[in-house]
């Protein structure tokens, strides 16, 4: 191994490492690599094709900790000598409160690993516009500009520039189609997908969304349809259309990832809805129906964000395609070292805050229960005959109410635990 892939190895390790013990990464090195990075991709197009032993990692949304441990568990360690080419699948922003973070490993991946194929998503893609109104990566770099007086704007066109030169699609192996949400109705073959040089109209790639079964039955004779999602406008294809593209350009599977937003009532991607909210424990894969020849999901869509947002029990999940494209399927919980994930700007997002303000309170509470500090704020005698009658019995209201409140949080934890438990 070279000199200079022994020093970008060691590069990236130290940056997991750092991002596993929650250091945050200081933003002008973040914009150096994120410039380098966009430099690494001059000249290059927006359909990449790899070869032998490949990792594909599934959206990440802004979970630094859970990328890191992905990639220090099943890369870094199982391939010290950087043997294996690494599929990002996009949407790697927007969720939790390390989108920064996350792109920084990217980034330094690319530079420093041999084959890193980062894809770009729907998040990346409209940046700064939020798909469905969920974001939080421009609050970061508004609080980083803040903090080190760096203009929001310089800071905006570097990542703008970074996410426009990331590739939309690419083949693993020549048998396995990945990008980050589904397939576009205007290329029939991979090679114009190859030939295109602008990556916006490649947008549908991006975008659109396999039907459910249901779905498909009601729309049998059509290939695509025209569709409105919590996210935006897409259109969503048939089986028999998935089907078709992968037989015409000899492929075995389609591998994307899943758009998945904390809380909610059903998948984006493909699931219906969902009354007893099952999709809070999404396993982090999803098969689509197998095909007849040859036996294969015609689909594998994956997610890589264990415990979305802190609220969702789901887990997360990668794929591994080995050199005689045979495909392992590996399934994680959250790590176990990771801090609270802070989402922002969504509704449901205020639901991380829960088991913190809880803990908070009732600190607060049992501080002042036990300790001798009166109303007044001076520290209580013994002897309190020396107070104002009118002084002790506020006080003694007071911890009245500090005990009812108590007992209230002590009942809403209880609560809480009995939810989890059924």
């Amino acid at each position: 191994m070279a000199l200079a892939q022994v020093d970008g190895h060691s590069c990236i390790v130290d940056a997991v490492k750092a991002v596993l013990r929650g250091e945050s990464i200081e933003t002008r090195e973040f914009l150096s690599t994120l410039s380098k990075a966009t430099l690494s991709r001059e000249g290059k197009g927006f359909f990449e094709e790899v070869s032998g032993e490949t990792v594909v990692i599934g959206p990440c949304r802004g979970h630094a900790v859970d990328l890191a441990y992905c990639l220090e568990r099943y890369v870094l360690a199982r391939f010290p000598n950087g043997g294996v080419n690494i599929v990002f699948l996009g949407n790697y922003v927007d969720g939790g409160h390390n989108s920064v973070e996350v792109l920084y490993m990217i980034a330094l991946a690319m530079l420093s690993l041999p084959c890193v194929i980062p894809l770009v998503g729907r998040h990346e893609m409209l940046y700064p516009h939020h798909p469905g109104g969920f974001g939080s990566l421009r609050r970061e770099l508004f609080l980083r500009s803040l903090r080190c007086g760096i203009p929001m704007e310089d800071m905006e066109d570097i990542v703008r520039c970074f996410f426009s030169k990331l590739p939309v699609a690419c083949t693993v192996n020549k048998r396995f189609f990945c990008s980050s949400s589904g397939l576009a109705s205007c290329y029939r073959f991979v090679e114009e997908i190859a030939r295109e040089r602008f990556q916006w109209r490649l947008g549908e790639f991006v975008q659109n969304q396999p039907m459910n079964e249901e779905e498909d039955k009601s729309n049998e004779g059509y290939a695509f349809v025209g569709s409105h999602t919590a996210a935006g406008n897409c259109l969503r294809y048939t089986h028999n259309a998935l089907c078709n593209f992968l037989l015409r350009n000899n492929l075995f599977t389609h591998i994307g990832g899943i758009e998945y937003h904390a809380l909610s009532e059903r998948s984006e991607n493909f699931m219906e809805l969902d009354r007893r909210r099952e999709s809070k424990y999404l396993p982090g894969w999803v098969f689509g129906r197998m095909r007849t020849e040859p036996r294969a999901p015609s689909y594998i869509f994956l997610f890589s964000a264990s415990h979305f947002c802190d609220v969702n029990r789901n887990s997360g999940c990668i794929l591994t395609i080995s050199k005689s494209n045979a495909m392992v399927l590996q399934q994680f919980d959250v790590h176990a070292m990771r801090p609270a994930v802070m989402p922002c700007e969504q509704n449901h997002a205020f639901a991380w805050s829960y088991r913190l303000l809880m803990e908070s309170v009732v600190d607060i509470f049992y501080n002042i229960l036990r300790s001798g500090v009166a109303a007044s704020g001076r520290k209580c005698p013994d002897d309190k005959s020396s107070f104002h009658v009118e002084v002790i019995r506020n006080e003694d209201v007071m911890k009245w109410k500090y005990r009812r409140m108590c007992e209230m949080v002590k009942s809403l934890l209880l609560r809480h635990q009995v939810e989890k438990i059924l």
